[in-house]
């Protein structure tokens, strides 16, 4: 599994086939399964991941750390 797959919503159409994929980090659409693996390895997506997913969780610990010193 690549890194920020449970960002990603899958479209399906009445028959269950998966017709669509959006990124709910960088906020783009594809029709292509193999557009949408790319684009998870990609620079843009990794950079958002980095920058939302990862900060968000670094800032969790920082203040875990802070309310265990008080």
């Amino acid at each position: 599994m690549h890194a920020g797959q449970e960002y990603i919503d899958e479209t399906r159409n009445e028959s269950g086939v998966v017709v669509s994929f959006y990124c709910k980090l960088c906020e783009c659409k594809f029709t292509d399964p193999n557009a949408k693996q790319m684009h998870m390895k990609g620079r843009r997506h990794r950079l958002q991941y980095k920058v939302i997913v990862l900060s968000r969780w670094h800032c969790s610990r920082k203040r875990v750390r802070q309310l265990k010193k008080t």
